[in-house]
C-alpha cells in the first residue's frame, strides 16, 4: 500500500479501513505496521520461509527469533 500512495493516503486508508475490514479476509503487506494494526494472526517469513506465526499481539510482545528481535528494533524503534 505504501508503496502505490503516499503516507499522508495511507493513514486516510488506515483509519478508515476498521469499517469495512472483515475477520474472514487476508492481507498480504510488506508494511508490518499495517500488519500490527488490522491483524489479528501475522505470519513473518523471510525468502519464503515461515519463521513466526501466530496472534498479532503475541509477536509484536515477545518475538521468538532473533531475526524478528532485529527486524522490530529497526522498524518500530522497540
Amino acid at each position: 500500500m505504501a508503496l502505490a500512495c503516499g503516507v499522508v493516503i495511507a493513514v486516510s486508508l488506515l483509519s478508515c479501513l476498521p469499517q469495512f475490514w472483515t475477520p474472514d479476509r487476508i492481507s498480504v503487506t510488506h508494511e508490518i505496521g499495517f500488519a500490527r494494526k488490522v491483524a489479528d494472526r501475522v505470519v513473518f517469513m523471510e525468502r519464503g520461509e515461515i519463521l513466526e506465526e501466530g496472534p498479532s499481539e503475541a509477536l509484536f510482545a515477545a518475538p521468538r527469533t532473533e531475526r524478528r528481535v532485529r527486524f522490530l528494533s529497526r522498524v518500530l524503534g522497540h
